[in-house]
């Protein structure tokens, strides 16, 4: 839980997208889930870097001189990149199962 904490905010928006595009696409698992998956992957990747500007933008604003505050919120920044890099990875594989599901299957009449 440390981990989230000190990502911030903009962790928990990143789990947020990833939670509804993975919904989505079970949801439309069929037809066009594939789609959602890929699109939430680049949503969660897209989150996760605004989390790491945003973050850096305040580290360099507040530390100033600081080494050791600067090397913190460094690492603070870096755990959105981190965390929505796994997300999206994870998004990706569930879109190409999809994709790979869907092309396996038979076609209806």
């Amino acid at each position: 839980m440390t981990f989230m904490h000190e990502g911030g905010f903009a962790m928990w928006l990143t789990l947020a997208i990833f939670a509804a595009s993975v919904a989505g696409a079970l949801w439309r698992r069929r037809r066009g889930g594939d789609r959602i998956a890929f699109g939430g992957a680049i949503a969660t990747l897209a989150s996760g870097l605004l989390g790491m500007s945003t973050g850096l933008w305040l580290t360099a604003t507040h530390a100033a001189g600081e080494a050791e505050i600067l090397g913190v919120g460094i690492r603070e920044s870096a755990n959105n990149t981190v965390f929505a890099g796994a997300l999206g990875l994870a998004l990706a594989v569930l879109g190409l199962a999809l994709t790979v599901r869907r092309e396996a299957a038979p076609a209806r009449a």
